[in-house]
């Protein structure tokens, strides 16, 4: 009987029984192949468990045959919300819009794409008619939360030691503290200060910046700092740095980013004042929802007259991404190299590249506690060298105390054959920061 077979595929999906409820509308669709409402509810449980691709062609079929259903042009416009193609999403929930102005779903998920969209305003305004119509629902209050929540200041706390096997250490600490004057822009405060020695001596660091970000439109996101370096060697100057991403379409973007740094991090550097001007570009595409391409160029001069370019490729999956845990690995291809050989006391190659395989693992123990783990393995060559072995590691952990405060701590190794005569490359580091949401 169709109608008692429907009511138990919805009732499965309810109960978030997913694979059950797709089993009884896969039954009832080998017998009733073009049964309209079955197609539609089980696009949406496929929605709902993480199928998002098949969902989208089932919605398809539906348009195909009645391009003015309501139902599966919501459900795909959701699909593509949550796909992140928001621009696409956009172009049909502001149809749905015009045709159903009272429509709490739809209006819901409009909101939901302004703030991805980096609209955070709009998205409150739109949060606000919804209460009219709605006063007191718990998913505009739930939205609305979110995103005042990321509207708060937040002050993060870091410290970085580190030491290799050749008595460098280095004890980097940070403070940065954000806040957003409007919606659509976030702007933040930044001091570090890096102290270093080696057998040849000691020196310090200093930075302080501020910087803002925020969407122009729906496609350009600029980005902007400025700030002062000091140092206990006596060198003083400006940094500061401009960026702009352009996005081309909802799975492409393009960076373009100026900046000017002081290499604070190794004392003889620090002693002799070098400072670095990078142009950089890159490229990011997603083809789909599980897989993503980089590129990126970038040219550094520094002052000690040397210039270094260095082009980077990587290509990553995603296999594994639920509430609990979130894994993916790709391929790193890395070349570069310095114009002249000099040595100011840090790593300046005439050619460098590098292989390796990446992992990325995420996951939550509890609500409160998580843990990361970010891992390279491969084979690196300078010069005309042989390639030889190479491969870094980083855990972590982090612990919510409250609905304010979390604290991250952890660990890394970095093991980089060819270049430990040069000291930083081969290290172990420690890493901890606390976060406070005022």
């Amino acid at each position: 009987d169709r109608e008692a077979r429907l009511a138990l595929a919805r009732e499965l999906s309810w109960n978030q029984q997913l694979a059950e409820s797709l089993q009884e509308y896969e039954r009832l669709l080998q017998s009733a192949p073009g049964d309209r409402d079955a197609l539609v509810e089980r696009a949406r449980v496929l929605s709902w468990n993480g199928e998002l691709v098949a969902a989208l062609n089932l919605y398809d079929d539906v348009l195909i045959r009645v391009p003015e259903d309501r139902d599966a042009r919501f459900g795909k416009a959701q699909v593509l919300y949550w796909s992140g193609r928001l621009r696409e999403a956009q172009a049909i929930l502001e149809e749905l819009q015009a045709m159903y102005p009272e429509d709490r779903d739809v209006a819901l998920t409009a909101a939901g794409v302004h703030a991805g969209l980096g609209r955070t305003g709009l998205a409150l305004r739109q949060l606000d008619e919804l209460d009219k119509l709605q006063p007191g629902n718990a998913e505009v209050q739930s939205m609305r939360r979110r995103l005042r929540q990321d509207l708060r200041p937040i002050l993060i706390l870091g410290f970085t030691p580190s030491e290799d096997v050749y008595d460098l250490t280095i004890y980097s600490s940070t403070a940065a503290l954000y806040f957003s004057p409007v919606p659509q822009v976030r702007s933040y405060f930044f001091s570090g200060i890096t102290p270093s020695n080696d057998p040849a001596g000691s020196q310090t660091g200093r930075e302080l910046l501020f910087g803002s970000y925020g969407r122009v439109n729906d496609r350009l996101l600029l980005r902007g700092e400025i700030g002062g370096n000091s140092a206990t060697s006596g060198h003083q100057g400006p940094i500061g740095g401009a960026g702009a991403t352009f996005h081309a379409s909802d799975d492409m973007q393009f960076d373009f980013d100026f900046s000017r740094r002081f290499l604070n991090y190794i004392p003889k550097p620090v002693l002799l004042g070098i400072n670095r001007v990078e142009l950089r570009a890159g490229w990011d595409w997603r083809p789909g929802p599980h897989a993503v391409f980089h590129v990126d160029y970038s040219h550094q001069r520094y002052s000690d007259t040397n210039r270094n370019n260095a082009i980077n490729f990587s290509a990553m999956r995603n296999f594994v991404r639920n509430e609990r845990l979130e894994l993916e690995a790709g391929y790193l291809y890395a070349v570069s190299g310095f114009s002249k050989n000099i040595d100011s006391g840090f790593f300046a190659p005439s050619q460098f590249q590098r292989h390796a395989l990446l992992l990325n693992l995420h996951g939550k123990v509890t609500p409160r506690v998580g843990f990361s783990f970010w891992g390279s393995l491969g084979g690196e060559q300078i010069f005309r060298d042989p390639f030889r072995l190479d491969g870094t590691a980083r855990f972590g952990w982090d612990l919510a105390l409250s609905n304010h405060f979390k604290f991250t701590a952890g660990y890394g190794y970095f093991a980089i054959s060819s270049i430990a005569t040069a000291g930083a490359y081969k290290t172990h580091t420690g890493y901890a920061t606390l976060e406070f949401l005022f």
